[in-house]
């Protein structure tokens, strides 16, 4: 009976210390120590004096290292966009001047194929009239000072020892190689670049020369001829 007692009372002291604990921790009040949120759907059928079921949204906590990840990658996007805009420029400043290339090839080929085809004899056109006529070369878009030029510098030479206020116009063309605006484009760019060349050579005023374009539209050979390349030049006035 003693014993009895005695275990009686430790029971009562452990129930009393865990009823104390649930108190005073808040877990009396929660049906579960992993719920966060209790929500109590409405249930507009029930009677005033129905028990209304609870239902128990378990707690996720949020990881901070997913945070941390986020961030990495965001900064890693911001670096790699930021490459990528630089590379790109380059990238499509290389594809413009490579489309243009291929594109002057293609219009090459396509005009060999079409001259086969036709097969006919060369024609010339009506002559034109100029006091010079210039075949320059060209590599990589810049002039080349070779022995053609050397000569016309001094055949432009000798017409201004005779009158030094002769106006010089310098006129470019071009084959039909090629879209119509390109080949206008090409002719005044190659007309430009041999006045620079008279100007600095013979140290002439900048309005004593002037550069002009005609294009592919006034040729001295048909576009059949086997000649035809030679519209490809530059004429020159004197005025």
């Amino acid at each position: 009976m003693k014993r009895f007692l005695i275990a009686l009372g430790v029971f009562c002291c452990w129930f009393f210390l865990g009823v104390l604990f649930m108190n005073t921790t808040g877990a009396v009040d929660q049906s579960s120590l992993f719920a966060s949120k209790v929500v109590k759907p409405k249930n507009f059928d029930s009677a005033p004096g129905d028990t209304i079921p609870t239902e128990f949204v378990p707690f996720i906590e949020e990881d901070p290292r997913e945070n941390d990840t986020n961030t990495v990658f965001q900064e890693t996007d911001t670096f790699m966009v930021n490459n990528l805009s630089r590379g790109n420029e380059q990238l499509v400043e290389d594809l413009t001047r490579s489309i243009q290339e291929k594109k002057r090839e293609l219009a090459e080929d396509l005009e060999k194929l079409r001259n086969v085809k036709k097969n006919t004899n060369a024609t010339e056109v009506a002559p034109r009239t100029f006091d010079a006529l210039f075949y320059p070369e060209f590599k990589h878009a810049r002039f080349v000072v070779d022995q053609k030029a050397t000569s016309f510098l001094s055949f432009v030479k000798q017409k201004l020892a005779a009158d030094a206020n002769l106006h010089i116009k310098v006129v470019g063309h071009t084959d039909y190689i090629g879209d119509k605006e390109d080949n206008y484009m090409l002719a005044l760019d190659e007309a430009k670049k041999v006045r620079e060349f008279l100007i600095k050579s013979l140290k002439l005023p900048d309005n004593q020369v002037s550069a002009y374009s005609s294009g592919e539209t006034e040729p001295i050979y048909d576009r059949d001829s086997e000649n035809r390349e030679l519209n490809h030049r530059i004429e020159i006035y004197f005025e």
